[in-house]
């Protein structure tokens, strides 16, 4: 019963939910530690500068690191970046109405600090992962399985998988539990993730084999109806970048929602990722087990 008001709640909330919803600025992306910015208020009070922090009538955010950069955008404008080699600061002049919910404010607001958490984190693992070979010196394991194995809805869609541990070059089969058919096959991968370009997963369980020349890890993968998501899916109104925001922020919740949900969020993460640094902080993040706790309620 808590769950079923949970859901309605927030259906009766998303209903008033438009595409004017969101605030007129905000940092979109930042390529370093929050340390290497400065956000000033129209006071003179300074405020802590995260991913989707919003920018007010007044506000002046600076780049101040050396080798620092940073996106803002608007729904109605093109995406910006300041950095210390070109434009370093930008002062909003424009007012906004505030219409959207609270519960929308809250969570894209909680997503973005989670990412901007782990800016150093998935940078200091890029750096280790050119100078090292730790990884084939482990087996091959799925992180993504850590938070209750992994799930994802049904229906024709890409299907993206990554793993850590092992050595190159890498097999993944995925066979059908209930007639033990073959989805898919394919060898000689060089990287710790794949994409199936468009697979069609119908309700029911999948095993997830990878391995390569030294072993072999395997899986459970439970395809579920769109009725089973543990909350409803956001409705992806404005611009592009207000899109994207509303879609990776939708991830970030999933992904911490447990029972294997994070294997859904990852999909979100992995189509975003080559055009979307901070989808791409979500993805490696999630490949290594990395996994956000649930948002306080």
């Amino acid at each position: 019963m808590y769950s079923f008001l949970k859901r309605l709640i927030f259906l009766l909330m998303m209903a008033s939910f438009s595409a004017n919803a969101l605030a007129a600025y905000w940092i979109d992306d930042m390529d370093k530690e929050p340390d290497n910015y400065r956000l000033t208020k129209r006071n003179g009070d300074t405020d802590p500068v995260t991913i989707y922090k919003t920018l007010e009538d007044g506000d002046c955010i600076e780049v101040t690191g050396s080798k620092a950069s940073l996106w803002i955008t608007s729904d109605s404008g093109p995406r910006e970046m300041l950095s210390r080699d070109g434009v370093s600061n930008k002062c909003i002049k424009e007012k906004y109405v505030e219409n959207a919910s609270a519960i929308i404010s809250n969570l894209t607001e909680w997503a973005g600090r989670w990412l901007t958490s782990r800016i150093e984190s998935t940078t200091t693992r890029s750096v280790v992962s050119l100078f090292t070979r730790g990884d084939e010196a482990r087996g091959i394991t799925i992180p993504l399985a850590n938070q209750g194995g992994l799930r994802m809805v049904s229906g024709q869609r890409p299907v993206y998988i990554g793993w850590q541990g092992g050595k190159q070059p890498f097999s993944v089969n995925m066979v059908s539990e209930a007639d033990r058919r073959t989805v898919f096959e394919r060898r000689n991968i060089m990287d710790r993730r794949v994409k199936i370009d468009s697979l069609f997963l119908k309700e029911g369980t999948y095993r997830i084999e990878i391995s390569d020349a030294i072993g072999m890890v395997s899986q459970s993968l439970h395809v579920v109806s769109p009725s089973q998501l543990p909350y409803p899916t956001l409705k992806l109104h404005g611009s592009k970048s207000s899109q994207d925001r509303l879609a990776l922020t939708e991830a970030v919740r999933l992904a911490s929602q447990r029972e294997g949900w994070a294997f859904e969020a990852y999909q979100t993460a992995a189509d975003l990722a080559p055009r979307y640094r901070p989808a791409h902080i979500l993805q490696e993040s999630l490949e290594y087990g990395d996994m956000p706790l649930p948002m306080p309620e």
